[in-house]
């Protein structure tokens, strides 16, 4: 049973199973696993242990460098789960770009970077920017930036969302956005508070709502990029539901121009940037 429970949560995380389908094509060293997820190289070492301590994953010593290779049935239950697994693993396109890319670089080159100059210069695109919206109650403007963003800006960009006192998502932003094509309507409101004592780190903290403040918006760490851009508050609209739908068009309209624009300007924009 432990040994299940082992399994299962080496393959509850979506970059573990990216280093298991890696992995399934050939054998990898920390630094070429690095390269290929763009994530740090502690991460990297990390999600190995748990691959191996869950018997999915061996290493191997060979010259200078330590390989990594799927485990051959030393684990029964492994070794099963891996077998059935096979198929959809050797068939992974994403994986296939990686290692495209991947060989294309010289495995001493790619080991002897610090991961700093490596991760600028990798062969795939840089860790995604991560941007914060923020609006008061994270009900609807907040939201609705997140989710285009999300959409429009597909693996360049990680957006995400919270408020200074968050409240259920406003009913007139859901059916906005369903007549757009997202659904928001299982997404909760969260408190900007609880990111930042996660330690989570942006490239972008931007509030959406009319009254934000300066001081209200807590200080994250990592480099980060403060703009304030407001929107009209969906909550202070009156009239039918029909009236405030039509306002509520404009409002989502209006965001989605502005993040369209935003991506535009932060594509153009070349400048080293810390990865987190």
């Amino acid at each position: 049973m432990k040994q299940f429970i082992r399994l299962m949560k080496a393959l509850s995380d979506p970059n573990r199973v990216k280093v298991i389908k890696m992995l399934q094509r050939r054998d990898m060293c920390v630094c070429e696993l690095q390269a290929a997820l763009g994530i740090g190289q502690p991460t990297v070492s990390s999600h190995l242990k748990t691959l191996e301590d869950a018997g999915l994953v061996i290493s191997a010593k060979e010259g200078q460098w330590v390989n990594y290779s799927l485990a051959k049935g030393d684990y029964l239950c492994a070794g099963v789960i891996l077998e059935h697994l096979k198929t959809w693993l050797e068939s992974d396109p994403e994986v296939a770009a990686m290692l495209s890319g991947l060989d294309k670089i010289r495995r001493e080159n790619l080991c002897s970077r610090s991961p700093s100059s490596h991760q600028q210069e990798r062969y795939r695109m840089v860790t995604p920017k991560k941007v914060l919206f923020i609006c008061t109650h994270n009900s609807a403007r907040s939201q609705i930036a997140e989710a285009f963003l999300n959409n429009l800006g597909g693996d360049k960009y990680a957006a995400a969302s919270g408020g200074f006192e968050p409240r259920p998502l406003n009913p007139l932003a859901i059916e906005a956005m369903a007549e757009a094509g997202l659904d928001i309507s299982k997404n909760e409101s969260k408190s900007v508070f609880d990111l930042f004592k996660a330690g989570r780190i942006f490239d972008y903290v931007i509030t959406v709502c009319e009254d934000a403040s300066e001081g209200q918006c807590p200080v994250f760490p990592g480099v980060t990029s403060r703009m304030h851009i407001p929107f009209a508050d969906p909550e202070s609209l009156t009239g039918s539901h029909e009236e405030k739908m039509a306002e509520v068009r404009k409002i989502r309209d209006t965001i989605k121009a502005k993040v369209v624009e935003l991506m535009a300007e932060w594509d153009a924009d070349k400048t080293p940037r810390k990865l987190g």
